[in-house]
């Protein structure tokens, strides 16, 4: 009805129909030209142990907090993605995405965890005995924790930004697996570093009660995949993706000038054929 309605009034006033007929396709243009979504995977991610404070943690799972653990043992979380193949939009925001891997399990009260989020400031220097903002999971401990702090639940405020936190809901043994959270927030390329363009977030809790909380690592389908196929039901675990980072991205600029060219022929061939504009 609508392109009906634009069309009578275009063969009933030449001076609309100039206007009518190139504001169609410039609509157009502009709507191809706004900001895709780009969807990253995490690069690298671990958790790391107070208790255990020299210990590598890179397994299949992103361990924020363990069953019938107390509050004192602490477990915090390192997860990185590479953005330097996007080019991001001004202020864009981002969604955080992460996939239970384990049911959180307590038959007699199953509880919910509050989950605080923040960036490693871009551009962060190391100071000595600490991993710098191209750290590995593979190296990654409670010691030397780029960002990190003594305390059991936050981070060092000075080398990190608090972006904000979200909630786990309540669950019985099985029925989470899989679950993903997801978690926002606002001006991405502020905590993107101009160097490597990867960003670093880190997760905590302070929860208190018994309920597991992890969450799938990027090498937990490669784990899985191996440990269900090597005869031993024992042992297996469900295969669930890794964090993955969704973001808003400007088009590559071929692509943009393809669009524009396209139109441009789009209007030049209409004028030939008389159907562009009023005849003078």
């Amino acid at each position: 009805m609508g392109l009906y309605i634009l069309w009578v009034k275009v063969v009933k006033n030449h001076t609309m129909r100039l206007t009518a007929i190139i504001l169609f396709p410039s609509l157009a243009i502009v709507s191809s030209l706004n900001a895709g979504v780009a969807l990253a995977t995490a690069i690298e991610d671990a958790y790391v142990l107070a208790a255990d404070p020299n210990t590598v943690f890179n397994d299949e799972q992103l361990l924020v907090k363990r069953e019938r653990n107390n509050g004192s043992v602490s477990r915090k979380i390192w997860i990185k993605f590479d953005l330097s193949e996007f080019t991001l939009a001004a202020d864009t925001g981002a969604t955080l995405n992460l996939k239970i891997s384990d049911p959180v399990y307590d038959p007699s009260s199953p509880s919910s965890h509050s989950v605080n989020v923040y960036a490693l400031n871009a551009n962060f220097t190391a100071s000595e005995g600490e991993l710098g903002r191209d750290w590995s999971d593979e190296l990654l401990t409670f010691n030397n924790a780029p960002g990190n702090d003594s305390s059991y639940t936050s981070t060092d405020s000075s080398d990190t930004s608090f972006l904000g936190s979200f909630t786990t809901q309540s669950s019985g043994p099985t029925s989470n697996v899989g679950t993903i959270y997801s978690f926002e927030f606002s001006n991405l390329s502020t905590y993107t570093n101009s160097g490597d363009s990867t960003i670093t977030l880190i997760l905590t809790t302070s929860s208190p009660g018994d309920s597991n909380l992890k969450f799938a690592s990027s090498e937990n389908i490669q784990i899985a995949e191996a440990l269900n196929n090597d005869g031993d039901p024992n042992n297996d675990i469900p295969a669930v993706t890794g964090p993955e980072l969704q973001f808003s991205v400007v088009p590559e600029p071929a692509h943009a000038t393809l669009l524009l060219g396209l139109a441009a022929g789009w209007l030049v061939s209409r004028r030939k054929l008389g159907g562009v504009g009023p005849r003078l």
